[in-house]
């Protein structure tokens, strides 16, 4: 989760009070990225939505306008990353996207993986 604000980059999972890794925007193979941006992993939407909340809703920059008593100022960017597993046996014929690795024992598994990217810019709401 990142926030850009006055064209400075910060990293919303970064506990306040501790000394962050300098963030750098990037590009690989495999596209742009941000190097130095922590990650957290979680087991359930729930836990992901409770992270949002709580870490990227009270740590943006926000101040009161006219119309709104709490309004961003502040882009805000979160990525979500999702992962499945799926195990088959290799006698099935599985033919869909994914990278299959092979287990011993005649099993196989395939992962799959997707990423969400949500944005909100400031003063959008």
């Amino acid at each position: 989760m990142l926030e850009i604000y006055n064209e400075q980059l910060r990293d919303l999972l970064v506990v306040p009070g501790t000394v962050a890794q300098p963030l750098a925007i990037r590009e690989n193979e495999h596209g742009v990225y941000v190097h130095n941006a922590l990650r957290r992993q979680v087991k359930n939407a729930q836990e992901c939505l409770e992270i949002i909340h709580n870490e990227a809703e009270t740590r943006r920059v926000s101040a009161s306008t006219a119309m709104n008593d709490r309004s961003s100022r502040s882009h805000c960017l979160i990525r979500i990353l999702v992962e499945k597993t799926i195990h088959f046996d290799d006698d099935d014929d599985d033919s869909s996207d994914g990278e299959e690795i092979g287990v011993p024992g005649g099993t196989s598994e395939k992962k799959i993986i997707s990423s969400l990217n949500l944005v909100d810019l400031a003063g959008s709401e």
